[in-house]
């Protein structure tokens, strides 16, 4: 589900034959092109049966679920994505509750773009916060856009909040903590060798903290220990030139950045003060977590995503 789906694209066009026109995202293809599916679920639906005007007979209703960390908890929900314009094989038609893969091919697209909507029964605060446009409210539905395909969208509730460095991380078999995995990586170090290096399945965490100094422009490599160490380095952070080595309650933590978060974190962010950090966590190199900031916010991410909420209803509520 995390797959970026690059084909996928938001639609600038104002296609007012759609009653939900805000929130139209669409497919780059040609008609008599595969339609593959962007997600992995189950067929809800075929056809335009109870939809909003513009969804015609060559539609498709997929719901599929989502997982996200919100409000102190892991939060587990289903989504509808609604891909109209495609031909359905008619496999898909003979019996219910039919399983569908991510990137399955499911029919042909007759239209160009083929158009892509998701929705959901509610409010839903991980869509609220991908959005670039408020929802549209239909038939007891609300209508989302399809920015939690796109890799350009921050998806801050996708990283789990963790506030030091024994709070439990999910992992897809067990949980387990920054502590536990630093002790593992540097105990069973050989000392004699030069890179101590120690992978895991990636993770992303929203670390609370506070910073003592700005990101630094520095060479990639500067500071470790070889040539090796340094290839290992530019091969995940190439993009990176701005770095933070950080201690976060006992555990070092290189902190690499985009190019311009130097000047957004001193303009926004005062030093000393509490910060929330969006970052994906690597790997351990020589002792130290490498991890890449995706984003960073100076409020809590329930807060943040709040005032997303509130802004998307004062709109909807000014069009009624």
């Amino acid at each position: 589900m995390r797959k970026k789906i690059i084909s996928l694209v938001l639609l600038s066009l104002t296609l007012q034959l759609y009653g939900v026109s805000r929130t139209n995202g669409g497919m780059r293809l040609h008609i008599g092109e595969q339609v593959k599916s962007p997600v992995t679920g189950t067929i809800y639906q075929i056809g335009n049966e109870n939809l909003p005007q513009g969804f015609n007979g060559n539609t498709i209703i997929i719901t599929f679920p989502n997982t996200y960390y919100y409000d102190g908890r892991k939060q587990s929900v289903e989504y509808q994505l609604i891909i109209s314009g495609v031909q359905v094989f008619d496999s898909y038609k003979d019996t219910g509750n039919i399983q569908i893969k991510e990137e399955e091919v499911i029919g042909t697209a007759v239209s160009s773009p083929v158009i892509l909507n998701i929705r959901c029964k509610e409010f839903d605060p991980y869509l609220i916060d991908v959005s670039a446009v408020p929802p549209e409210f239909e038939q007891g539905w609300y209508y989302f856009g399809i920015e939690m395909f796109l890799p350009t969208s921050s998806k801050l509730l996708d990283y789990q909040p963790i506030a030091g460095k024994t709070d439990e991380i999910d992992f897809w078999d067990y949980p387990d903590s920054l502590e536990n995995l630093y002790r593992q990586a540097t105990e069973r170090g050989d000392e004699e060798r030069q890179i101590h290096f120690s992978s895991f399945p990636v993770f992303q965490v929203c670390l609370t903290t506070t910073l003592s100094n700005y990101p630094k422009t520095a060479e990639i490599a500067a500071g470790l220990s070889s040539p090796a160490a340094g290839l290992i380095v530019r091969r995940y952070f190439s993009n990176c030139p701005y770095m933070i080595q950080h201690n976060y309650n006992g555990i070092p933590l290189r902190l690499y950045f985009q190019n311009g978060f130097d000047q957004y974190l001193k303009e926004e962010y005062k030093l000393g003060n509490k910060i929330y950090l969006y970052t994906s966590v690597i790997f351990i190199l020589n002792g130290e977590f490498y991890c890449y900031v995706r984003d960073f916010t100076l409020e809590t991410p329930k807060d943040t995503v709040l005032q997303k909420m509130q802004r998307a209803r004062e709109f909807m509520e000014q069009e009624e």
